[in-house]
């Protein structure tokens, strides 16, 4: 019998950095995480938030460092904690903004895809 090896369908260049896990995941942000298991349920449950299913989180000094589903509304405090900690700006993004082959885009271009922006507290 032989093995076989699977390639992912859609292969991506991100690699994640286990310090930004750390730092993301103490926020109550886990990497990859998922928010409701129906996004058209979640989204009539929450009309009101701002929610990006497969969000990208760049930042200016070091692209893409992670994805997941948000609910900017109710995840604000946690990733306002993120931005500060890194002493960088959050740049929220759709999914197929910085993914796909798009996530090594120069970093002025996927800023621009910006879907909003959580400031940090410079010090």
């Amino acid at each position: 019998m032989t093995s076989k090896i699977i390639t992912p369908q859609f292969p991506t260049e991100f690699v994640e950095d286990p310090n930004y896990y750390v730092i993301f995941a103490t926020n109550r942000l886990m990497m990859g995480r998922m928010i409701g298991e129906s996004k058209s349920t979640y989204k009539e449950e929450h009309r009101e938030d701002l929610v990006i299913f497969n969000a990208n989180i760049v930042t200016e000094s070091k692209g893409k460092i992670w994805f997941g589903d948000l609910n900017i509304n109710l995840d604000f405090d946690n990733l306002k904690n993120v931005a500060d900690a890194l002493e960088e700006d959050l740049y929220i993004l759709m999914e197929s903004d910085a993914r796909f082959g798009c996530e090594n885009d120069p970093i002025n271009k996927l800023i621009g895809r910006a879907r909003t922006i959580i400031k940090c507290n410079k010090k």
